[in-house]
């Protein structure tokens, strides 16, 4: 009994492999079917197009007429084939409802434009005859696992849509918190910096402070060392008339330099106890050469940033001028601001220059298009109290007096 059972079970590979190939061949032509539907429905719908034009040129053809209802039962029958399933067919007699619909409506608007009596028993027959064919076309029997097949993949393609859509959202908050987290923790970066700076400047000025207080205390000391060895000295020497005049002007002129240098380091000892006063004072009289590529690019990366570490501070600034005015508010006083414009790798950048109006005669000298350099005081990419230092002109530079 075994080797008839295996003979058997071999002799089922082939037919395992037909069935296989009757598969595919049935998946072809399927595909075929499902290509030549969608052309025959696209045909339909351009002949369908087409009889509308033809109706309201006045010039109805029957034959396109005829044609778009053929391609519309081929397109049916095609589906029908490919899906399995006979109600494509009465799709097919549905929209040919719905066109001759189209076509009565408007044959009984022309008859009522024109005054002419509309013959509409035939028209009504046919459009009845078409809809109970579709009503038949739509009972006709189906391959239920197939419909229910189809269904499940709908289902599981808006499932997959929904959940893309969901990741896609998800991501989407989660870059938005990492940026939120980043931007926190750069505030905290730039709060501990400044905390930092404030310590380190106050612990400055402290020891500053501190060390004053230690000089002026030595120099007491030194004072009433030497007060003291006066005194001894004075002790030790016989009181006579024979201390000459000059000795003790000598001595009094120590005692008066050992005054004058208390009196002295007591003052520079004020003058260091405010440090912002002094330090502000000598950096506006000081002038450096602005590197403006590092401004812009500071400026447009952080604007409060930029102004506290260039702002309030005098520069020696190059730029070309663009444009002269001395009309607005900002020249209420008689002054003139000129419009500048350098190039900063890619792009061009505009700016401000505002000159005081005792620089009116050295603004006379230039013209649009010259290369200025001036000195001014830099505040959110514009230069205020400026002094013009020199222009350039066709290659030749021209210093201003």
């Amino acid at each position: 009994m075994s080797k008839p059972q295996k003979i058997f079970q071999f002799q089922k590979e082939p037919f395992k492999q037909l069935g296989s190939m009757l598969y595919l061949a049935q998946e072809r032509w399927n595909q075929k079917m499902d290509n030549l539907g969608i052309v025959l429905m696209l045909a339909g719908f351009v002949l369908s197009f087409c009889c509308v034009v033809n109706a309201i040129r006045g010039k109805p053809s029957k034959k396109i007429w005829y044609s778009m209802i053929a391609a519309y039962i081929s397109f049916g029958i095609c589906y029908a084939i490919s899906e399995r399933d006979a109600r494509n067919i009465g799709i097919a007699f549905m929209l040919i409802c719905f066109c001759y619909i189209v076509k009565v409506v408007w044959g009984f608007l022309k008859a009522a434009i024109k005054h002419e009596k509309y013959y509409y028993k035939k028209d009504l027959l046919v459009l009845i005859a078409v809809f109970v064919l579709f009503i038949v076309g739509m009972m006709l029997p189906y391959d239920k696992a197939a419909a229910a097949q189809r269904a499940a993949e709908s289902e599981a393609r808006e499932i997959e849509k929904a959940a893309s859509s969901a990741a896609a959202a998800s991501s989407k908050a989660e870059a938005e918190r990492q940026k939120q987290a980043e931007s926190e923790a750069a505030a905290s970066r730039d709060a501990e910096s400044k905390r930092l700076a404030e310590e380190a400047a106050s612990q400055a000025a402290a020891d500053s402070k501190k060390a004053e207080e230690e000089r002026n205390a030595a120099i007491k000391a030194e004072s009433e060392r030497l007060a003291a060895e006066v005194a001894s000295s004075k002790k030790e020497e016989p009181a006579s008339k024979e201390q000459s005049a000059s000795e003790k002007a000598k001595e009094e002129e120590r005692n008066a330099a050992i005054r004058a240098e208390s009196e002295k380091r007591a003052a520079s000892n004020k003058s260091a106890s405010k440090p912002k006063k002094s330090s502000s004072s000598s950096s506006a009289k000081s002038v450096t050469t602005l590197d403006f590529d590092a401004v812009y690019k500071e400026y447009k990366s952080n604007e409060v940033r930029a102004e506290e570490t260039y702002g309030d501070k005098r520069y020696r600034v190059t730029g070309t001028v663009n444009g002269l005015t001395d009309s607005g508010l900002a020249n209420l006083f008689g002054g003139t601001t000129v419009t500048l414009v350098r190039q900063v790798g890619n792009t061009t950048v505009y700016f401000f220059a505002s000159f005081p109006k005792d620089q009116k005669d050295a603004i006379m000298k230039i013209n649009t298009g010259d290369e200025i350099t001036f000195v001014g005081e830099y505040s959110k990419m514009s230069f205020y109290s400026c002094e013009l230092e020199s222009y350039t002109r066709s290659g030749k530079t021209t210093t201003v007096k």
